[in-house]
């Protein structure tokens, strides 16, 4: 069977889990939808959701502009990461609903996120032998009470039938969130994660989920540390990139700037 058809099967089961109620309420307004809407969110509020169509990064995922294949970081960086992909952009209600997710104890939305996830999936050229999570610092799991990007992965498996490796990549100290990180803060993320089991996923392809793609560089340090021969990425979102405007470069006009021409 082939993995497009495989995960269809899978996720269809999964919206048609009898474990559902007839009606659901809309993750968005709260308004009644149907059990087989695979967005949980009614027809209104799906025109909230900000997809991630169009040109994206070779490399990241992130939407680009203009005639180049891959954005700024991935252009300016080297990448230990092969390729990653989300579904949506970092706004509007997905952006509500992620943050409802990590900081307002709402783990329940992992198998909504996880079918979305799948659905991008599907659509990927991606060969996978197991799944990773971006792991949490240990102070901070315990203050949460769950890591949102394994309750990702634990939903994600269970609809693809990929394995799921466990505790073997850790966080060994606490940073702040990506999000309000400069660009350079970002950056610099070395040795900050590590394997418990050394080498564990040599020769290995790996999938490599979290829920926010803001610069890549937490997707980039993590590949690092897991040494596999290939390491993908998948997120709920990506940060949504901005057209910058262009300038009226400035013209100084004037005897004092004029060269004299000898003939």
């Amino acid at each position: 069977m082939s993995k497009l058809k495989y995960i269809y099967n899978k996720v269809a089961k999964v919206i048609g889990d009898s474990m559902y109620p007839e009606h659901i309420k809309c993750l968005g307004c709260g308004k009644d939808i149907s059990k087989l809407n695979i967005y949980d969110v009614c027809d209104k509020c799906k025109k909230d959701l900000e997809f991630n169509n169009g040109r994206r990064c070779a490399r990241c995922g992130k939407n680009v502009f203009g005639q180049s294949n891959y954005c700024f970081n991935c252009k300016n960086t080297l990448r230990h990461f092969d390729k990653a992909t989300a579904p949506f952009l970092y706004t509007g209600l997905v952006k509500t609903l992620i943050r409802r997710f990590k900081y307002k104890n709402a783990p329940y939305l992992a198998r909504t996120f996880a079918r979305w996830l799948a659905q991008e999936y599907i659509k990927s050229d991606f060969d996978v032998d197991v799944v990773v999570y971006v792991p949490m610092h240990k102070d901070k799991l315990s203050k949460r009470g769950y890591n949102q990007a394994e309750l990702l992965a634990f939903e994600f498996c269970k609809i693809v039938g990929l394995p799921l490796a466990k505790n073997f990549l850790i966080k060994n100290f606490d940073t702040d969130t990506q999000t309000h990180k400069s660009r350079d803060e970002r950056e610099h993320l070395e040795n900050i994660y590590s394997l418990t089991h050394k080498d564990y996923f040599r020769g290995k392809k790996i999938l490599l989920i979290d829920d926010v793609i803001t610069t890549g560089s937490t997707m980039d340090a993590c590949a690092e540390a897991l040494g596999a021969s290939k390491v993908y990425g998948l997120a709920i979102a990506h940060s949504k990139s901005r057209i910058r405007q262009a300038t009226t470069p400035k013209v100084l006009v004037g005897k004092k700037f004029a060269k004299k021409v000898v003939l």
